[in-house]
């Protein structure tokens, strides 16, 4: 690669113009490619206010979410969607939850943790999301069987 060469006030702007496109590029990929909250994956949070820590889990799938256990019980947005998954993961954070990792890292729960076993209904939801279902298809099939 051939040293960069700046003779001028015109030559930085076209360097300037060059790096931001190619910042701007990489990100619209590592946005679509890698995100950091990955669709179907459930990631654990804790809140640190009782003993033993609140476990929180949080899945998200199309443009949906689903919170399992934490201080305010398991949960959906209601009808009609409500907030985007991005939102609420800001919301988590807000109250006080903090990344499992982050917990184990600065030595707030023990390295061995392990994420509470979820309820019947939880595991049932959790499965249907992996499976790629959408949580309505979901709840129709469950309300059937019954």
């Amino acid at each position: 690669m051939e040293p960069l060469e700046i003779k001028n006030d015109d030559d930085y702007k076209v360097y300037l113009a060059e790096k931001a496109k190619k910042e701007a590029d990489w990100n619209k990929r590592r946005i679509h490619h890698d995100p950091i909250i990955k669709p179907r994956v459930i990631y654990w949070f804790v809140h640190l206010s009782t003993e033993p820590p609140t476990a929180l889990g949080f899945i998200r799938y199309d443009n949906n979410w689903r919170v399992i256990g934490g201080r305010t019980g398991s949960h959906s947005p209601g009808h009609g969607g409500g907030r985007a998954w991005w939102n609420k993961i800001v919301e988590i954070i807000s109250s006080g939850y903090i990344p499992i990792e982050e917990a184990v890292m600065t030595h707030k729960v023990p390295p061995d943790w392990s994420p509470p076993p979820l309820s019947n209904l939880d595991a049932s939801i959790v499965r249907e999301i992996q499976k790629s279902r959408s949580f309505r298809q979901f709840l129709l099939s469950f309300c059937s069987r019954r």
